[in-house]
Formats: C-alpha cells, sequence, structure tokens
C-alpha cells in the first residue's frame, strides 16, 4: 500500500473527510476520505503539465521585439562593432536565456539589422508584451542605450534612440541618471567632476550660470557653424563636432537632473 503524504493537499482533504465520516461510520469512513482524498490527488497531478516551471517573463513576444530593436540600432550607423556583439551577447547570459532562447534572439537581431525592417511596428508589439511584463522595461531600455549610445552615434541615431524609448515610457536622459543614482558613490562624483570639467564650470556655480555656459559651448561647437568657417569642411571634423556636441549635451543634462534631485 503506497504510504499516506499527510503534505499533500489530496491527502489533507480527505483525513478532513475521512474524520467526519469516522464519526459516523467508524473505521470504513476514516479510510474512504482518504480514498477520496487520493483521488484528489491524481486529478491534480494529470491537470499539472509535466516538467512544469516557473513561467518567465522572457517568452517569444519579448525577446523577438525586443533583440530585432537591437539589431536595429546596432546596425543604423553602418557596421555592427565587435563591442556591440559583446554587449548583446552579455545580455543574453545576464538574462539566463537557454540554448533556444539564445538562438531566437540571434535570428532576431539578424533580423533587425535587415534594411527594409521597421522598428515603429515592432515597438508597437514590445509594448504589448512590456503591458504583460513591465518588470522587463528597465532591463531593455538598459540594452537598448548600451547598444546605440557608444559615444560615437551620430545625431540620428541618437535621435532614434529617444524615439524608441519614448515609446516604451523612458526618457533617456532621466534613465541614465537614475542608472548613475544606484551605483557607488565614487561612480557618481566621477560622473560629476567629468560633466564639470566638460562645461568649464564649477560646484560654485548656480543653474543659471551652469546654462549660460552649456548654451555657449553649444554655440562655439555646434556642425553647423564649421560651414562658416570652411567652404567645405571634411568628414571627420563633423564627426568630432558631433561627438562634442553630445558631450556637451549629456554633461548639461547630468548636472541638472543632480541639481533638481538636490532640491527634491
Amino acid at each position: 500500500m503506497r504510504p499516506i503524504q499527510m503534505n499533500s493537499t489530496g491527502n489533507i482533504i480527505g483525513l478532513v473527510i475521512g474524520i467526519f465520516l469516522g464519526m459516523r461510520f467508524g473505521i470504513v469512513g476514516l479510510i474512504t476520505g482518504m480514498f477520496i482524498g487520493n483521488k484528489i490527488d491524481e486529478l491534480i497531478r494529470q491537470q499539472k503539465p509535466k516538467g512544469f516551471k516557473k513561467r518567465t517573463p522572457w517568452t517569444k513576444q519579448t525577446i523577438e521585439p525586443t533583440f530585432q530593436i537591437l539589431g536595429h540600432l546596432a546596425k543604423f550607423d553602418g557596421n555592427v562593432s565587435i563591442k556591440t556583439i559583446e554587449i548583446v551577447s552579455n545580455s543574453m547570459d545576464r538574462f539566463r536565456f537557454t540554448k533556444a532562447q539564445k538562438n531566437l534572439a540571434k535570428k532576431a537581431f539578424t533580423d533587425g539589422k535587415n534594411e527594409q525592417f521597421n522598428p515603429f511596428s515592432t515597438i508597437q508589439k514590445l509594448q504589448m508584451a512590456l503591458m504583460m511584463y513591465p518588470s522587463l522595461r528597465n532591463s531593455i531600455a538598459g540594452v537598448f542605450v548600451r547598444v546605440a549610445d557608444d559615444g560615437r552615434a551620430s545625431k540620428q541615431k541618437l535621435e532614434q534612440l529617444d524615439r524608441l524609448l519614448r515609446s516604451i515610457g523612458i526618457i533617456r536622459a532621466q534613465y541614465t541618471h537614475h542608472q548613475s543614482s544606484t551605483k557607488t558613490t565614487p561612480s557618481i562624483v566621477g560622473g560629476l567632476s567629468w560633466a564639470y570639467r566638460t562645461l568649464g564650470v564649477s560646484q560654485a556655480d548656480n543653474m543659471e550660470q551652469i546654462k549660460r555656459k552649456y548654451r555657449k559651448l553649444l554655440s562655439d561647437h555646434h556642425p553647423d557653424r564649421l560651414h562658416t568657417k570652411e567652404s567645405s569642411p571634411s568628414e571627420s571634423a563633423i564627426k568630432q563636432a558631433n561627438e562634442r556636441t553630445h558631450e556637451i549635451k549629456k554633461a548639461y543634462t547630468l548636472l541638472k537632473s543632480h541639481r533638481e534631485q538636490q532640491q527634491a
């Protein structure tokens, strides 16, 4: 006879029924109750799928659009760098993908690199998926930012990144500042020190002074000014100007967010 498992749902129910029946029918009622409990357990086991595991938010509905968008962002300015491939690969490990999930993600990434790929129909699918799994929002945004905003991205690529992030409810400046605020104090100090140096201001300057310096630097280094100094600026000069203005904007955004957080 199979031993009774008193920690099972069916047998606990059966025991209660058996005690109730036993009060009226003696040992026969008790045995009948335990028999009913065993049958309940069998029904429960039949309805529970074999190999049942905890539900993961990383399903086909979330993996495909996420990695298609990553492929699109990675390819936006031309060739996909080795660093970008490493970032995408590491994200799969961080998300603890199975082999099947990794294969699905790799295929989606390749699909996203296609010139005919439409990111905005795909981002709508991701929006729907995130309604079911909102906990993935920040993780996905983080990979988007790391792949696209590598310090060498074009203005058009960063604008595309911002559009895609806004579609899933993320503002890049707020996100990057939030991420930096969760790190250790040395990392925060290092980021702020870089921002002060980039704008040529100090902690003693108020926000109005910082804003004036920011606007002047932006005007001095804007790529459009090259056309007034040279008849046909070189491609490297335009790229350097774009990188410089991007740094200026990033530094100002960081300082502004930091000051606003201090006043809150």
